[in-house]
């Protein structure tokens, strides 16, 4: 058999090979990434809003979490994805019970560069957004933000303006979705 034949049936076999183990285990393991997801939302969720139990419910094409305590709504989550500077972000966005007041963000996923735009996900970042009840936030540099303002990483803007894109889309989303569904 010629050398490059050889080569190519040795090729054909490993990719074979390679792809077909790749799909068994991801179909073996996919209840249990689904889990794993499941807990971090879930716990991302607890981390920002005091709850008894939630429901979760589909809104367009987000997941919206609502939360109850003793009985009462304590706030909304929603979760959402948008643009970064190197791929999607994905952002959980959490809001009191009358959708008044952001509660908190967290970063679920996100694909920016290490050391700039996956500053995002630190606490420093995302504890600008606590508090913050007037809306539309704006991005600002170098300068002390005020109350309807987030401070941007230095060196990592594009990743900055995308997370308070995402935050006052969600907003938005979230106030459609109490008005609707009281």
């Amino acid at each position: 058999m010629n050398y490059r034949v050889r080569m190519i049936v040795m090729l054909l076999v490993v990719s074979a090979f390679s792809g077909g183990s790749l799909s068994y285990m991801y179909e073996n393991l996919k209840e249990k990434i689904a889990e794993n997801l499941r807990k971090e939302i879930e716990e991302s969720v607890s981390n920002l809003i005091v709850f008894d139990n939630y429901q979760e419910k589909k809104w367009k094409e987000n997941k919206v979490f609502v939360c109850y305590k003793e009985g009462k709504v304590s706030g909304y989550a929603i979760i959402g994805k948008g643009e970064g500077f190197q791929g999607k972000i994905t952002l959980l966005l959490a809001m009191d019970g009358k959708g008044e007041r952001i509660l908190g963000i967290d970063i679920l996923e996100s694909q920016e560069t290490p050391g700039l735009g996956a500053k995002i996900d630190e606490d420093w970042f995302k504890s600008q957004f606590s508090g913050k009840g007037k809306f539309p936030l704006k991005l600002v540099k170098l300068k002390k933000p005020e109350e309807e303002e987030i401070e941007a990483i230095t060196g990592a803007t594009i990743s900055s303006r995308a997370v308070v894109n995402l935050v006052n889309s969600l907003v938005e989303e979230l106030k459609e979705f109490i008005e609707q569904n009281g």
